[in-house]
Formats: C-alpha cells, sequence, structure tokens
C-alpha cells in the first residue's frame, strides 16, 4: 500500500487511506507484540526454573 503511494507522489488524497490501513494494523500488532512476550516468558521460566528448584530443595536459597 505504501508503495504506490510513494509512486504516486504521497498524495493529499490518499493521506486517509493510508492513516485507516495503519489503523487495522495496529490489533494485530498488539497481539504479535503479546504472543512474542508470551513465547518469550515460556522460554525463560522454562529455562530457569529447574535452577530455581534445585537452590531451594538444596537450600542454598535460604
Amino acid at each position: 500500500m505504501v508503495k504506490p503511494f510513494e509512486a504516486e507522489g504521497l498524495p493529499a488524497e490518499r493521506w486517509p487511506d493510508i492513516v485507516r490501513a495503519i489503523e487495522r494494523l495496529r490489533p494485530m500488532s498488539a497481539q504479535v507484540v503479546l504472543a512474542v512476550y508470551q513465547l518469550t516468558m515460556t522460554a525463560e521460566v522454562e529455562r530457569e526454573s529447574p535452577k530455581i528448584v534445585e537452590r531451594l530443595t538444596t537450600g542454598r536459597g535460604r
């Protein structure tokens, strides 16, 4: 959508179309950020959990 808009010389009458397209993408981009955050948190918890359990069960965490 942006490349044809640029090729047309960024006409003022097309700006509302560009703004609407960006607005439609916002909810999806928020979902993508949340999904990446959830994947990262899951991986970190899975990586760190055994270390924490080990520390707590051997008494080194007290």
